[in-house]
């Protein structure tokens, strides 16, 4: 079962699944305690602080006893690029409302959130910590709003990624991947988490 709050992606996705929903994740049309799993891509940094909430809320009352989420998730980071870029007057626009990221966290407070709602994290994957970040977040830089060195570099990331993608995001990845061990935690921009259900 597929949900989406878009009717327009819902016709979409019907294409494709058996069994796709138009509903919003804070009010579930499913019974309790009647779904095994539950897997998100992208979702959870678009809702703030109410609806985050709203929303684990239900997702715990759909979820059986013992069942598993995984969610993929954008993170607010603290790595050198991160540091530098949210003190830029622009950083607001191009990474955050532009993209709908009203619900953009550190990974503490994801933890938190995940553990009030009664879920034990039992693993987590967290990556793009260093410089290189992915091409989409240099490529962000080619924007009217941002000057100098830094939109020539967002210019060139823009470029490469459209000529060589995916064999430059692929490339990138298995460089973050290596180094990424080796970096602090808050600094990973991404999360990938599995967690059951205390309850």
């Amino acid at each position: 079962l597929g949900i989406e709050i878009s009717a327009t992606s819902v016709r979409h996705a019907a294409k494709t699944y058996r069994s796709v929903i138009q509903c919003t994740t804070v009010r579930l049309p499913i019974m309790d305690n009647s779904v095994d799993a539950i897997v998100s891509s992208c979702m959870l940094e678009h809702l703030d602080d109410n609806s985050v909430k709203l929303a684990l809320a239900e997702m715990s009352r759909v979820l059986k006893p013992g069942g598993t989420m995984i969610h993929f998730f954008d993170l607010i980071a603290r790595g050198p690029f991160n540091r530098w870029a949210s003190k830029k007057p622009w950083y607001e626009n191009i990474f955050v409302s532009s993209r709908g990221h009203f619900g953009m966290r550190t990974l503490k407070e994801w933890n938190h959130l995940f553990a009030e709602a009664g879920f034990n994290i039992e693993n987590s994957c967290l990556s793009c910590k260093s410089w290189l970040q992915d091409l989409s977040t240099w490529a962000a830089l080619d924007n009217p709003l941002v000057s100098g060195i830094p939109r020539k570099i967002g210019q060139t990331a823009a470029s490469v990624r459209k000529k060589t993608s995916p064999f430059c995001d692929i490339a990138v990845t298995i460089f973050n991947d290596c180094i990424d061990r080796w970096l602090p935690d808050n600094y990973a921009s991404k999360a990938i988490m599995r967690m059951s259900n205390a309850k």
